[in-house]
């Protein structure tokens, strides 16, 4: 703030430069890095809980010769000089600068978290250099990518930076999209279940049951057993269940089976199941189910 108070009390030229390390509070001169960007401060304005926004006009790219700190003033100052892009190849940078716009095109189809503003000036930008720098200074990719690009002095050395950042940014939109999708389908799947036992409940209360009658009979099962008459290879065998398992399927849907003892030494791998806890129970034979 005071670098900004001092620079509005003169030309409101600024030189603003990232920190290297952002999370570090107390800063030296070798803290911060000598390449950024001379800025014309347009606004200043006092937020309510001592907030204070300036908003700033880039103006060009500028490598300060040297960071020095102000201990009167209690500010940091430098002498920056422009930092000049050194164009090569016209034909292949218009090639590069066409396929930057076409991965751009791309990230937004999959990401579309660069502000609208700035889409409509991107299509509208014709110049390679500017294009890159509104790009990258909305884009979410690391501080020390940025930094790269912004000193590249090379318009093609830059585009090439730029490009990988694009590709990069492109593959990760596409990782995220897909865990947001597996997810998502996690949640649809565990709400219908939900939504399915719910439906289930209501059912019950609008019978007026309201699941005690399951309750009761699983009382009476555990306490009694169940004895059912099913036909075997030589007549008729009476079987005994001494409990009954319930099995809630994908769909809310329950399944009750009975585990008998049988009568009949024929009849012991048989198994009983019905979509009640009071039957009928139709004899089954094991399966994986």
């Amino acid at each position: 703030l005071k670098a900004v108070e001092r620079a509005s009390s003169s030309d409101r030229l600024i030189f603003i430069c990232s920190q290297k390390q952002t999370e570090k509070d107390e800063i030296t001169e070798t803290d911060l890095y000598t390449v950024g960007c001379v800025a014309r401060i347009k606004q200043v304005a006092q937020l309510s809980g001592g907030v204070v926004r300036v908003v700033c006009e880039g103006l060009y790219r500028a490598k300060a010769r040297s960071i020095n700190f102000d201990t009167d003033g209690g500010y940091y100052y430098s002498v920056a000089d422009e930092l000049r892009t050194i164009r090569g190849d016209e034909t292949l940078e218009e090639a590069y600068f066409r396929t930057a716009k076409s991965l751009i095109k791309e990230v937004l189809s999959i990401d579309g978290k660069i502000p609208k503003d700035t889409v409509s000036k991107l299509e509208l930008c014709t110049s390679g250099e500017e294009y890159i720098d509104m790009a990258v200074s909305v884009m979410r990719v690391r501080l020390e990518i940025k930094q790269a690009i912004l000193e590249a002095e090379r318009l093609l050395e830059r585009f090439k930076l730029f490009d990988r950042c694009l590709n990069d940014e492109l593959e990760i939109s596409k990782i995220e999209k897909k865990i947001a999708g597996a997810v998502r389908q996690s949640i649809d799947k565990s709400q219908r279940e939900y939504f399915l036992r719910e439906q289930v409940k209501a059912i019950h209360t609008e019978l007026g049951d309201d699941g005690k009658e399951e309750d009761e009979f699983r009382e009476k099962i555990k306490a009694k057993g169940v004895s059912f008459i099913t036909g075997d290879y030589d007549g008729t065998a009476n079987l005994y269940a001494p409990d009954v398992c319930e099995i809630v399927n994908d769909d809310g849907t329950k399944t009750y089976y009975l585990y008998p003892n049988a009568t009949s030494s024929k009849q012991y791998y048989r198994v009983a199941k019905s979509d009640r806890p009071d039957g009928p129970f139709k004899v089954c034979e094991w399966s994986s189910e």
